[in-house]
Parts: C-alpha cells; structure tokens; sequence
C-alpha cells in the first residue's frame, strides 16, 4: 500500500518507488529545510537523513554494503548516491516526452 507522505513512508527496497512528481515534492521539501536550517551541520543533517532513505528505498544490496564503511564515509556516500539517483530516474524512467 502505497503512502502519499513521502517523508514518512517506510522504506523498503523496489517498493514504493516515487513518480516524477514524488521526486519534485521531495526535492522542494527537502530543499526548503536545508535552506532554512541554522548552519551547515544542520543542513548536513538533512541531507544526509534524506541521502540514506534514498539509498534504502532504491537500493537494498548497496545500502547493505555502505554498512560496512565507517560511518564519516557511508554519510557521504549516501549524499552522493541521494544526489545522483534523481537524474538516473529522469533518464531511465520517467517519460519526458
């Protein structure tokens, strides 16, 4: 049973995969905190939460692995993996048409 609150959904690898305009919604909610945050460290914070739901939700075997990695890195990684999987979805998924 799909959830329509992004943010809250369990996440659990292959299902509830987002839509175009879930991605969209994330991506301003998401933004929005970051951008109000305090400092830095706060903004960090969220994208790093953000990161790692992504990474759980699309990918479970990677998400499992990042484990392994000290947690100064696997933060990071999951940025990165977070920041790349948008565009991946845009061009093998969406029909933009």
């Amino acid at each position: 049973m799909r959830k329509n609150n992004i943010e809250n959904r369990n996440f659990i690898s292959d299902e509830n995969l987002w839509d175009y305009n879930e991605w969209q919604d994330l991506e301003s909610k998401v933004s929005k905190k970051i951008l109000a945050s305090k400092d830095q460290e706060e903004a960090f914070q969220i994208g790093k939460k953000m990161g790692k739901k992504i990474l759980k939700n699309y990918s479970n075997s990677f998400f499992t692995v990042t484990r392994f990695l000290p947690k100064e890195k696997r933060d990071l990684v999951e940025i990165i993996y977070a920041s790349v999987r948008y565009p991946d979805e845009i061009v093998d998924t969406f029909d933009m048409s």
